[in-house]
């Protein structure tokens, strides 16, 4: 009997232990199926995540090359793509891009980006942003400061030469048209005999003042808001080694279409130099002597110059634009002379410039007896007597500066 009940507990025994195993062995496959299958919904979100980040990865590769107008891949500047964190991204762009967008210039952004199986897709547009104010003939953030006898007007190039639109009068002194706004984040002074045809539009909370016979034929009434001049990006041909090139008198050179970078770039008395356009030109210090010749040939498009250090155009020197359209010849600069007065940034006496000038941290100084044709846009601009301002009104309508590309709205979509 004793034998019988033991092997009868021990069979009972083992059928619990069987039982138990098996629960056991089920729990632990259901424990690992709902860990697996919560690892592999991780991981299809985790894609989604990379695949979305992916995506905006694009849309900045894109903004960063329409911003500095390069196409790195060859394709049209905005298309882009590329690979990352084991995923991938495609970028188009509508309309094609164009360095000098007529105003409004809004650009759409198209950018699927992959990782693993997940894709995730972004429409972005991007609209330029922190222009600088060219509807000025001349405009100082810290002041503008017309000395005697001083003239700013306007004409349209398109139209025709300046001289052919000079059919008004203010007193004795000729002028053309009457949209030669001077404005200031600050104040506007006029000297004795200084003409301003146009509005004088001082900053927020300051004013116009007219010594003297001063005249302005607009209103004088302050802006609203601030104007920003944003900072200059230089372009890649900054990168470039940099070369020193002086022009010895009476020797002539030319430069065809292409990008340069000069450290120093010296034309001597009676010595001649052109530029072909297109270009894109960076020089670290430039002077040009007195009865030398710097011709800028926009015949074929634009050429802009970027100057980072000292401007010194002497006085009966030349430094010409061949259409005579200040659109075409855009000079950017980016010295500071305000805190360091050593260097000078200066259009000296004599002088007839037919450019858009944007020096947001200079102090620029316009000699007398000289013209610019076109706008100037600076940290403070001094016109010196008998310096004359022929705003293009044509400059209205053209997007022209540093654009700095901004995301203005988005959307994700499915691709």
């Amino acid at each position: 009997m004793g034998s019988k009940g033991s092997r009868t507990r021990r069979a009972s025994v083992l059928l619990a232990a069987i039982v138990a195993i098996v629960i056991v062995g089920g729990l632990g496959y259901a424990f690992l199926m709902v860990v697996g299958q919560r690892s592999l919904m991780t991981l299809y979100a985790s894609s989604s995540e990379m695949a979305l980040h992916t995506a905006e990865s694009g849309i900045d590769d894109a903004v960063n090359e329409i911003n500095v107008n390069v196409d790195y891949g060859g394709d049209g500047t905005g298309n882009v793509s590329g690979a990352i964190g084991g995923g991938g991204y495609a970028v188009s762009i509508a309309p094609p891009f164009q360095p000098q967008p007529q105003a409004g210039g809004e650009y759409t952004l198209t950018s699927v980006g992959r990782h693993g199986t997940e894709s995730r897709g972004l429409e972005v547009v991007v609209a330029p942003q922190n222009l600088p104010p060219t509807t000025f003939a001349a405009f100082g953030a810290n002041g503008v400061d017309m000395d005697s006898n001083a003239l700013v007007d306007s004409y349209n190039s398109t139209l025709g030469s300046y001289s052919s639109q000079v059919v008004n009068q203010q007193g004795a002194q000729p002028y053309a048209n009457a949209n030669g706004d001077v404005g200031s984040n600050a104040g506007v002074h006029l000297d004795s005999n200084a003409i301003l045809m146009g509005d004088g539009i001082p900053g927020p909370q300051s004013s116009v003042t007219l010594d003297g016979t001063a005249y302005v034929s607009g209103s004088t009434s302050p802006a609203s808001q601030p104007v920003e001049l944003p900072p200059i990006q230089l372009p890649p041909e900054a990168l470039l080694p940099g070369q020193t090139f002086t022009a010895v008198g009476g020797s002539s050179t030319t430069f065809a279409p292409g990008g340069y970078h000069f450290t120093s770039f010296d034309v001597e008395s009676g010595a001649s130099v052109v530029f072909q356009a297109p270009s894109t030109i960076v020089i670290d210090s430039f002077e040009s002597g007195s009865n030398s010749g710097v011709t800028l040939d926009t015949t074929a498009g634009t050429i802009r110059v970027y100057f980072t250090g000292e401007v010194d155009i002497d006085s009966n020197s030349s430094v010409s634009n061949s259409t005579q359209d200040p659109a075409r010849l855009l000079f950017y600069i980016t010295t500071d002379n305000i805190s360091n007065p050593n260097l000078e940034v200066e259009i000296d006496s004599n002088n007839s410039l037919c450019a858009v000038v944007y020096a947001p941290n200079a102090r620029l100084e316009l000699d007398s007896n000289g013209h610019l044709f076109g706008t100037v846009i600076a940290k403070e601009v001094l016109i010196d007597s008998n310096f004359e301002i022929h705003y293009d009104e044509n400059l209205v309508n053209i997007v022209i500066g540093t654009k700095e590309y901004k995301v203005k709205s988005w959307r994700e979509f499915t691709p």
